[in-house]
């Protein structure tokens, strides 16, 4: 059974990630500002580093 900590810590990871930002930038967008000020934004900030060293894949 999947861990829900691990499955959301590794989603915003993949979310932040260059590929993953270009392909759900709208989305990306949309929720940064629906999250903007609140408290779950900065649980979600805290939770992702402001930049990755590099993807799964070994790539910047």
């Amino acid at each position: 059974m999947p861990d829900p900590l691990w499955e959301i810590a590794l989603s915003l990871y993949r979310l932040h990630i260059s590929k993953g930002r270009w392909a759900y930038a709208e989305w990306n967008r949309s929720t940064r500002a629906t999250l903007a000020g609140t408290r779950l934004g900065t649980a979600v900030r805290r939770l992702t580093p402001p930049q990755p060293a590099a993807d799964f894949t070994g790539s910047a």
